[in-house]
Parts: C-alpha cells; structure tokens; sequence
C-alpha cells in the first residue's frame, strides 16, 4: 500500500557530502521524492520533532547542531514508506554514524510522528 513518509537531512549530511547517497538509498528502496523543500531549524523545533528528549545537555547539544541551518526536506511516496524509510536509516546510520547527534537525518517511525512532522515542515496542500 503506497503512503507518505518525511525526511529531514542533518548538517553532518550535508557537510559529509552524503545526500546523493541518501537520496539513492530512498529511491533504491522504491521510495519516490515528490516533494522537495527546506526549513531554517529552530530551536523550539527540537520539541515539537522529539518531545521525549530528556536533559538539558542533550538538549542544549541539538540545539548547537541544528538551530540556523537550512535543512533539506523530502516528502517521500512508496510501499510502506515510513517502515521503509525508517530501515534505510537505521542501515545509513550504522554504516556512516558513531554520534548520538550528528546521525544524518531524522525520519518519522510512525505514522502518528508522520503527521506530526508533516505539520512542522510541510506547509503545502500539496501533502494531501
């Protein structure tokens, strides 16, 4: 069954020069980029995105690490996209990661996040 699932690529991706490998990884899967946009991070994000983060120095390293930057989005379409992508991540990040920060993207787990997530950086009918 063909859903939606998000990305958002992190700066260590972007400075890492990862993102063509990223983007073929989705699309290897079947994972289709119909949407492509960015957002200027802010720091009141890091709540909304992970609302579970504990701990003010973790919350303080996040901040450091993503608030200013202009991150690319993806909105992806696929079979069982967000399972789909979900997997891409955790296979990209055991092979290009060792921090608990800098992990490359971040991608929902659920659909319940989906649109969450989609609320925060999506601002287009385009998602319906």
């Amino acid at each position: 069954m063909k859903s939606k699932s998000l990305v958002m690529l992190k700066p260590d991706a972007l400075e890492r020069n990862l993102i063509q490998v990223i983007e073929h990884s989705f699309c290897n899967a079947g994972l289709e980029i119909i949407l492509r946009t960015t957002i200027k991070f802010e720091e009141r994000m890091i709540f909304s995105l992970w609302p579970q983060i504990y701990g003010i120095e973790y919350i303080r390293k996040n901040i450091d690490y993503l608030v200013g930057y202009e991150l690319p989005v993806w909105l992806l379409e696929g079979n069982n996209a967000i399972m789909v992508a979900d997997s891409i991540k955790k296979e990209l990040r055991k092979k290009y990661c060792n921090s608990t920060i800098k992990t490359l993207m971040h991608c929902p787990d659920s659909l319940e996040e989906f649109e969450r997530n989609k609320l925060l950086f999506i601002k287009h009918e385009t998602t319906q």
